[in-house]
């Protein structure tokens, strides 16, 4: 689950709902790779095998993608916080 991502002590189930779709809505601002590799990764629990050969990248590059979409979807989501 994406709200895994950040590994947040969530105590209610509707601030976990609320982070979710603050979570999805930045997912929209990523590139389509780094969508696309934390949907097949996180979404729809593909291991990094099946990710990378659905993406046509190698294994290797598959975890550099998504190593770099999880910083920057973190990025998005920190400076959404500090707005607020």
């Amino acid at each position: 689950m994406i709200g895994s991502l950040f590994q947040t002590a969530v105590q209610s189930p509707a601030h976990q709902v609320e982070i979710k779709e603050v979570l999805t809505g930045y997912m929209s601002e990523l590139p389509d790779n780094y969508r696309e590799a934390l949907t097949l990764y996180y979404l729809k629990e593909l291991n990094y095998k099946e990710a990378s050969h659905i993406m046509n990248i190698s294994e290797a590059n598959f975890k550099s993608v998504l190593f770099r979409a999880r910083q920057r979807l973190k990025a998005l989501y920190n400076r959404g916080v500090n707005d607020e």
